[in-house]
């Protein structure tokens, strides 16, 4: 198993993180930043008119294969570890038909934000989990656990993925 961390690591909020195996390709939170890299409040609207392939060089949005509408072949599919917009943000730009995992719950925390907020989201195809019942996209083994986390339906921990597998950190990370 191999994992890039996009975004997540010098920063709070925005985080994704793409795993992957031979034949399966995931993406773990697609998360709208919460500052700019200078430290200054992240604001979206001097972004709202640039196509996606002008956010992806200006390093808004990660470069990931498989994700965006211009793709043939999407990846497996995106997991949102709870309904933060820091975690789930960019949504409205991923691929119509993108497979999503996550909670019930979260889900319909981020339909009702949908309403009330400019924020939009693209998930329509989803897939529920639910708390330690583990599953499977492709041959990657997702068990869910509850987090203390200031969110409903948190749902992620270090045990998230199948340790069964020997996890490989690319050099590129």
């Amino acid at each position: 198993m191999h994992f890039k961390i996009h975004r997540g690591t010098q920063e709070i909020g925005g985080s994704c993180v793409e795993i992957w195996t031979e034949s399966t390709r995931i993406v773990l939170d697609i998360g709208m930043p919460l500052v700019e890299k200078d430290g200054t409040e992240f604001d979206f609207n001097k972004y709202k008119n640039n196509t996606v392939g002008e956010l992806i060089r200006k390093e808004i949005l990660p470069n990931i294969k498989g994700f965006y509408s211009n793709t043939n072949k999407l990846i497996d599919g995106v997991l949102i570890s709870h309904p933060h917009i820091d975690h789930y943000g960019f949504s409205s730009y991923l691929h119509p038909e993108m497979k999503y995992y996550l909670g019930e719950a979260a889900h319909k925390i981020i339909e009702l934000t949908s309403i009330f907020t400019p924020q939009q989201n693209n998930i329509k195809n989803a897939t529920y989990f639910e708390k330690s019942k583990p599953f499977n996209i492709g041959d990657i083994t997702v068990t869910p656990f509850w987090m203390d986390h200031s969110a409903f339906d948190a749902l992620i921990n270090d045990n998230y993925f199948s340790r069964s597998t020997t996890i490989k950190i690319p050099d590129s990370i």
